[in-house]
């Protein structure tokens, strides 16, 4: 027997969604890529979204690394820059099965506003889970966004604290794949775009002063201090081999030409394929 055999045999872990053999310390399944019911450290209760636990109100520590594998409907990840001590981004997946829909969203943490990655993870969490319940309910795509929009700025606004000057902020970008039509809703400078074999395409505008030629930061994002809220959309038609790639990149802003390029490395990626591929 190898050792990773035993590892797996000893640890008596299984998957909770396809049964499969895991060994200490994964952090999802191999075979189907469900993640791990994360535990609190401290009682061992079950986390949150968030990493916090409900039972002993420990606070856990964010996870700088995130994948999640969603079979040929498709993938994210997001990781730790270079700058920050913690991952202040977050990214979500959910898929609609009775409506044949993938809905997407990536939120990046402000990273001047307190607890940054607290923002990103309930931005992220309530806009993936609102939208989808919509689609299910048979709402069209621009409509679940625009809901899903308002229901991850009331979960961000929660957060802060009355009079905060520096309230948890991010941005957000978040897209419904269903039936060959892409809709991509946005707030901030995160981005989304449409790649094929020809040429990649920006499908969203940042809302910030660089995106008109100012240097200064973001004008519009999620938060208790936001006063503009309301998403710009835009919805496509796709057809043929493609996919859509929603990133956020350390270097993007930079004046540099390397970072200015678009195929300048991401930290956060989510992407997934029409149809076609």
């Amino acid at each position: 027997m190898s050792a990773a055999a035993h590892d797996l045999e000893g640890s008596g872990l299984v998957c909770r969604i396809c049964g499969s053999p895991m060994a200490d310390g994964d952090t999802f399944c191999e075979d189907c890529g469900e993640p791990v019911d994360r535990r609190c450290p401290t009682c061992g209760s079950g986390l949150d979204e968030l990493g916090a636990c409900a039972t002993c109100t420990a606070d856990a520590p964010p996870e700088n690394r995130v994948e999640i594998h969603l079979h040929s409907w498709g993938a994210a990840v997001s990781d730790r820059g270079r700058v920050r001590a913690v991952n202040e981004d977050a990214v979500a997946l959910r898929v609609s099965a009775e409506h044949a829909a993938l809905v997407a969203v990536i939120c990046d943490g402000v990273s001047s506003s307190r607890d940054p990655h607290l923002a990103a993870a309930a931005a992220s969490s309530s806009m993936a889970d609102h939208v989808t319940a919509h689609i299910d309910a048979g709402a069209p795509a621009i409509d679940a966004l625009r809901l899903g929009f308002a229901a991850a700025g009331a979960a961000v606004a929660a957060l802060g604290v009355l009079g905060e000057a520096d309230p948890p902020s991010c941005t957000c970008v978040a897209a419904v794949m269903a039936g060959g039509r892409l809709t991509v809703g946005s707030i901030g400078d995160s981005r989304a775009y449409w790649v094929d074999i020809d040429a990649a395409s920006q499908l969203t505008a940042d809302d910030s002063d660089a995106a008109t030629g100012v240097d200064g930061g973001i004008t519009r994002w999620l938060g208790a201090d936001a006063e503009d809220t309301e998403p710009a959309i835009a919805q496509r038609r796709v057809e043929g081999a493609g996919c859509c790639c929603a990133p956020t990149a350390c270097g993007r802003r930079s004046p540099t030409p390397r970072c200015r390029r678009w195929s300048s490395m991401p930290k956060d990626l989510l992407r997934w394929g029409s149809p076609a591929v």
